[in-house]
């Protein structure tokens, strides 16, 4: 009887979901293929029509998986990630199709386990010995205080927010909803999954492993408060940034939005204060310009705060490694990079990186400089990068401030470094496209 220790190869299927994430994982072996599905969601398709792409991605893996998935996991909570795991209430749903694939296991980062998460209007800010104030639930309540928030913002912004950059102020909020369906919906596969549900943080033993015989998994972020408190934060420059020149973003958003010369910008702000006395028009806009400018500073921060909670995963197969960093940013990778007591080790391991899922669609800030120099220059020969991006050209951020998503330098480098797929390359209609690795 084959041997079923090890796979004889791994094909990466990226599915074009826009602005989103979405990967299918088959791993071959000799009986059988193991499928690992990893992140499922949008913020807005090509075509706009983003219910009917996203259910034809879902029958799709139904399709391809013969009607069972070993695996999923979760990277973190953000729409772009797990709108597709929504259920809508309806049975055709992509939610309803992959929970009828019932995982043997559900992975998702530790601040994402029920047993840890505070009920926003009941906050447990003390620890268990009732004296010493917690960090980890402080900053779990503040999570979900900001979901709230960004619940508010979105309903603001398509009113009273108006303002000529106001379409950020939407995109950015709607990314950060909590996504209720799509959580309850994990949740219950974990309840059904013969693994049920992990939670994982920088060094737990992902129980991938045992799905995935022959195939070592290991967990690279998030750190928990404890092993990093930086993550709380999010850097406004950083030398590990893509970035031509050090510029501030929030001034760069403050030009931005005091800047209502702009025609199409001057037409809507016009129709929307029509019925506003023109004595008042002047400081009721410029109140609205400084309400959104913080509100968006405010989205922002919890934008930046879910990115650093994304589960990094790192793949082993013989002298084959797959690298899948979700959207995490420089305060989540740099406790993998430079404070970690085994950093040594996971800076060895970067050097012989065979894929690289490409970090928060290539932003400027997902894809640390001193990681890629290890995964670019210790190769000889033809031993080239292979990188593999799911992104959408012109949905998030500004060339302005070099904040533009995927990064112009970054994208360069990556060319450069070996081959890049993205799905921002993908002809109009095309679902997909796959990468088959020998193992």
């Amino acid at each position: 009887m084959p041997s079923v220790s090890k796979p004889t190869s791994l094909r990466i299927r990226t599915y074009q979901v826009g602005f989103g994430d979405c990967f299918l994982l088959t791993f071959s072996y000799p009986q059988q293929d193991r499928h690992l599905l990893i992140d499922f969601g949008t913020t807005g398709t090509p075509q706009g029509n983003d219910k009917v792409i996203m259910t034809s991605i879902a029958d799709d893996i139904k399709k391809t998986t013969k009607g069972k998935l070993d695996a999923v996991v979760v990277t973190h909570r953000h729409r772009d990630h797990i709108r597709g795991f929504s259920t809508e209430a309806r049975d055709g749903a992509p939610g309803t199709v992959i929970r009828s694939l019932k995982p043997d296991l559900v992975t998702q980062p530790w601040t994402e386990d029920p047993k840890a998460a505070v009920d926003a209007t009941g906050v447990k800010a003390f620890a268990s010995d009732g004296k010493n104030f917690s960090a980890t639930t402080s900053y779990l309540s503040s999570l979900n205080l900001m979901h709230m928030f960004a619940d508010q913002v979105v309903k603001a912004s398509h009113t009273t927010l108006l303002t000529p950059d106001h379409e950020t102020l939407q995109f950015i909020g709607e990314d950060n909803l909590k996504n209720l369906s799509a959580v309850k919906n994990l949740q219950d596969m974990g309840k059904t999954a013969k693994f049920g549900t992990e939670y994982v943080s920088y060094g737990s033993k992902s129980k991938l492993s045992k799905v995935l015989p022959g195939v070592d998994v290991k967990v690279l972020g998030p750190p928990t408060i404890d092993q990093h408190k930086e993550v709380k934060t999010e850097a406004a420059k950083n030398d590990e940034f893509w970035m031509m020149h050090q510029m501030f973003w929030a001034d760069q958003v403050k030009a931005r939005l005091v800047k209502a010369d702009a025609p199409a910008a001057g037409r809507k702000v016009a129709a929307d204060l029509a019925n506003v006395p023109i004595w008042a028009r002047w400081f009721v806009h410029r109140a609205r310009i400084v309400n959104a400018s913080e509100s968006l500073s405010l989205v922002r921060i919890l934008d930046d705060a879910m990115n650093n909670t994304s589960v990094i995963l790192l793949f082993t197969i013989g002298d084959k490694t797959f690298l899948f960093p979700g959207d995490a940013q420089i305060e989540n990778w740099e406790y993998a990079l430079k404070f970690a007591p085994d950093k040594t080790a996971n800076l060895e391991a970067f050097r012989s990186i065979t894929v690289l899922k490409v970090g928060h669609h290539g932003s400027r800030n997902a894809t640390p400089k001193t990681l890629f120099k290890e995964m670019v220059n210790s190769r000889k020969g033809s031993n080239k990068l292979q990188s593999v991006m799911s992104t959408m050209p012109g949905k998030h951020g500004h060339d302005d401030n070099n904040s533009e998503v995927p990064r112009t330098t970054l994208v360069k480098a990556l060319k450069k470094a070996g081959k890049l797929e993205s799905t921002s390359d993908l002809p109009k209609g095309t679902l997909f496209f796959d990468e088959t690795y020998a193992l």
